[in-house]
């Protein structure tokens, strides 16, 4: 009983954390690439030409990155939940602000059109 009270609290404490160190994420867009960091977890950067295709991931919306088996890895990642991430790197768009109706989708269209041809 003790056991399952430690797991709740650790369990609520990470989903409390993850949510605060959400506040500070970020995505950049440059003319050189975009940039994803979802502090500390997570920090994604690459180049227009290694975004692959939109997906989903665990009914969120991504855009898959070329996977690094595939090409000479220039997209850098990094988050030490490696494992339980799927092996081919994404960035994030489900909860940023100009995604799916603004800024950020119009950002997207402007430097990686290719992605929204079906």
């Amino acid at each position: 009983m003790l056991g399952l009270v430690v797991l709740m609290g650790i369990t609520f404490l990470i989903v409390n954390l993850t949510f605060f160190l959400d506040f500070f994420s970020f995505i950049r867009i440059t003319h050189d690439g975009i940039e994803q960091r979802r502090s500390p977890f997570r920090h994604v950067k690459c180049t227009w030409s290694e975004l692959e295709k939109f997906g989903k991931f665990q009914l969120q919306d991504v855009i898959f990155i070329e996977a690094p088996s595939r090409k000479n890895n220039l997209a850098e990642t990094s988050t030490p939940l490696d494992l339980l991430l799927p092996k081919q790197p994404f960035i994030l768009l489900t909860g940023y602000e100009g995604w799916s109706e603004g800024i950020l989708k119009d950002k997207l269209k402007k430097y990686a059109p290719r992605l929204f041809e079906k």
